[in-house]
Parts: C-alpha cells; sequence; structure tokens
C-alpha cells in the first residue's frame, strides 16, 4: 500500500556514473536495548519483508525517480502464504517488546544519570550536612543498576569465551527473534513457548521498575530539590565612608 517501510540515505556522489545502492528487503526497525549511549544516524534495521512489489523512490536536490521491484519467494523451499505471514506477523511482535523494553531502559539510564548529576552537586556543595541524603542517592542508583541488570543482564568483566547461565529480558528477546528467523516454514510450538517467555519476564521486569518509580522517585527527588543547589551567592552593595 503507501505504507513507507524504509529510508535509506547517503551522501551523493562526487561523480556522474553507474552507482549501486543496497537494500537487505527489510522494513525499518526499532532501537535495541542498551547499557551504552550508542548513537547512529542509520535507520535501525527491522523484519525481512514478505514477498510483494514494492516501489522505491530515489530522491536526490530536486529531483525524483521511481522504480519497482519484486520481492519472491525463494524457490528452493516450499512454504504457504500463511507461514510466511505467521513468521511476519511474531517478528513484528518481538520488534513491538524491543521497543518496549528499550523504552524503560533509557529512562532507567536517564533516571540513573539525573541522580548522579545531582549527587556530585550536592557533595561540592556541603557533603556532611547532606550525608543521610547522600547515602538514599548511593541506594536508590544501586536499585536502578539492578533493574537496568533485570532488563540488560549483569556485566560479565571475564576475559575470554564465557557463557552467564543467567537469563535476562534481552536474552529472552533475542532468543526468540533467532529462532523466528530461523524458521523458514512457519512458526512452531517452540517459537510460541519462546515468545511467552519474553512477554512474561518483560511484564515482570516492566513492573519492578513502575513499582520502584511509583515508591521512591517522587520522594527522592523532593528531597533533592529541597537542597539549596544554585551558584548564586549572596550579593554584597559597597559604599565608601
Amino acid at each position: 500500500g503507501e505504507r513507507q517501510i524504509r529510508t535509506l540515505k547517503r551522501k551523493a556522489p562526487e561523480k556522474t556514473g553507474f552507482h549501486r545502492w543496497f537494500w537487505s528487503l527489510d522494513e525499518k526497525g526499532v532501537k535495541r536495548p542498551s547499557r551504552s549511549d550508542r548513537k547512529s544516524k542509520v535507520e535501525p534495521r527491522g523484519v525481512k519483508v514478505k514477498p510483494g512489489t514494492y516501489r522505491l523512490v530515489l530522491e536526490s536536490a530536486n529531483t525524483s525517480s521511481e522504480s519497482e521491484v519484486v520481492v519472491e519467494k525463494d524457490p528452493r523451499i516450499e512454504i504457504t502464504d500463511e507461514a510466511i505471514a505467521a513468521r511476519y506477523d511474531y517478528a513484528k511482535k518481538l520488534e513491538a517488546l524491543t521497543a518496549r523494553t528499550t523504552a524503560a531502559v533509557e529512562q532507567l539510564k536517564s533516571s540513573k544519570k539525573t541522580i548522579s548529576s545531582y549527587q556530585k552537586r550536592i557533595e561540592k556543595k556541603d557533603k556532611e550536612a547532606n550525608k543521610e541524603l547522600l547515602d538514599l542517592i548511593s541506594k536508590r542508583s544501586k536499585q536502578l543498576d539492578s533493574l537496568l541488570d533485570t532488563f540488560l543482564g549483569k556485566v560479565d568483566k571475564r576475559q575470554g569465551i564465557v557463557r552467564n547461565p543467567e537469563s535476562s529480558v534481552v536474552r529472552r528477546l533475542y532468543s526468540a527473534s533467532r529462532y523466528i528467523r530461523s524458521r523458514p516454514s512457519g512458526i512452531t510450538a517452540t517459537e510460541e513457548e519462546l515468545l511467552s517467555h519474553a512477554q512474561t519476564d518483560l511484564k515482570a521486569a516492566l513492573e519492578q521498575t513502575n513499582a520502584f518509580y511509583k515508591k521512591y522517585w517522587e520522594e527522592l527527588k523532593t528531597q533533592i530539590e529541597a537542597v539549596e543547589l544554585s551558584d548564586f551567592k549572596e550579593i554584597h552593595y559597597f559604599e565608601l565612608d
């Protein structure tokens, strides 16, 4: 239909001639959850498109050109339209769970940065007078770390090839995604169960996150805001006797 599924950008070539452009037959995806602040100008990849006819529009400055590309089924594999639709739908469900996970992780990271910034400012202003508040900030920061571990898994600093048996929301999501993408003949009970596990773990993690904010965040925010952190000092007016 008219739904735009992908936007690919690159700098205009400096020279005229033939230039190749690649599309991996995928839709626009969602940002993946990460402990680091990764910034990318490239649109994230999403699920593989279903067979069909797709309209391509190439725009450069004031010039626009259109064409079509037909995506066919893999002729080496016998697969029904129902199986293709099921795999696509499951991939989109998983993508929605990933987006919700990313949103929660980004908020937790932002909250941790916020209280860390205030912690430094309060320590600089008067560390001894605000010892109890600083201890509370440290405690809440550790709780935020614990919640991030629930989503992303604990940081493993061991070197070499190691295996962490602990589960996490991201591990559940990636496991389900790997199986769904590897099923050209359609979805089986295995993929259904893996998606269910991912939904269950994500729901539990989101409930823990919401409980933290409802129980602790506003109280902490109020206590921090009560500390006079303005850098403006009292002004004296000077006169000669």
